[in-house]
């Protein structure tokens, strides 16, 4: 995507082999995983702090093997070899590693097999959504089974499909006492929203300033006023952010910041100023809690070998007897 398959097409477009597709919808993203035998993911050794690929759970779901090219103590790697025992991750900067991996996962079909069986069996048993709902509102101190009526407005710049599952849980629990305050729009333009709003939630305006790095969400106070307890986009970049997050330190409100995991573990999340804006004595701290573990995606019925691409779109063959 981007700049990368930009550089692909360009230098790569002697190669028979390489095929470079625009972006895919999200009801494609099954089939388009399920036409491989091996997923890929990346990382340059300098974001081994501050990034885990979200795309790797993805993979997990769609029982596939992973060959990653990551920093060895990143989450991700942690995830893929220890845990889920579903791939092979080498340094991003061993090419002589990374080539000798790809042709063992090329040639070994047991070695494939083994891990592409384990990574869907980790994804069963780690991202139920039942699970993942009550991790969240445990993150958010909401018991399952509530004393009183907390409410809870979640405010994110956008929110794409792949969370509709987890939405739709957070809203048979809590019913009318949830709001979700959503934009349009993310910084990154390719994210937009496409789950569905009820006439309980508030559509923010999303005014991107100097150059779509930052991002201010006129509308956002609305839906936090009244609200119990106040789920913020954990993203530095998100004016809207700061300002709430101060606000709920001024106003004695929790404030759960909800992004991706930044820290090598669980609890070490950034960015750090953010994190430690709402913090006072006695005061409600402010809380993490990463949606890396949250995406759930179920598998293709269809195998690697019947999912075709037709008109620049992944299909499924119609003599598929998989």
């Amino acid at each position: 995507t981007g700049e990368g398959a930009d550089h692909l097409r360009t230098h790569g477009a002697h190669l028979r082999s390489l095929t470079v597709l625009p972006y895919q919808r999200f009801d494609q993203l099954p089939l388009a995983l399920a036409s491989a035998d091996v997923l890929l993911v990346l990382l340059e050794d300098s974001a081994n702090a501050s990034s885990v690929p979200s795309k790797t759970l993805s993979y997990l779901c769609a029982g596939r093997a992973v060959l990653g090219a990551m920093p060895l103590d990143n989450l991700a790697t942690h995830t893929l070899v220890d845990r889920a025992d579903a791939g092979i991750v080498v340094a991003p900067t061993d090419a002589a590693g990374f080539l000798d991996a790809a042709r063992r996962l090329r040639t070994d079909d047991v070695l494939r097999a083994r891990l592409a069986a384990n990574g869907r069996r980790y994804a069963e048993a780690t991202f139920d959504d039942q699970h993942v709902t009550d991790a969240f509102l445990a993150a958010a101190r909401i018991p399952a089974v509530p004393t009183h009526e907390p409410t809870v407005a979640v405010v994110q710049c956008a929110m794409g499909g792949y969370r509709t599952l987890f939405v739709d849980e957070l809203r048979t629990r809590l019913g009318d006492r949830l709001t979700l305050a959503i934009g349009d729009h993310h910084i990154d333009p390719s994210l937009q929203t496409a789950v569905t709003r009820t006439r309980h939630d508030v559509h923010l305006a999303n005014r991107f300033l100097l150059g779509r790095r930052l991002v201010f969400q006129h509308g956002y106070r609305r839906a936090l006023r009244d609200a119990d307890v106040w789920v913020l986009e954990l993203n530095p970049r998100i004016v809207t952010t700061w300002l709430a997050a101060l606000e709920g330190r001024l106003r004695h409100r929790p404030v759960l910041l909800w992004g991706h995991h930044m820290g090598r573990r669980l609890g070490e999340t950034g960015p750090r100023a953010l994190r430690r804006l709402p913090r006072r004595r006695h005061r409600p701290r402010s809380r993490v809690w990463s949606y890396s573990i949250q995406t759930y995606l179920s598998p293709s019925e269809h195998c690697a070998h019947c999912c075709t691409v037709d008109d620049r779109r992944y299909r499924a063959r119609s003599d598929c007897t998989c």
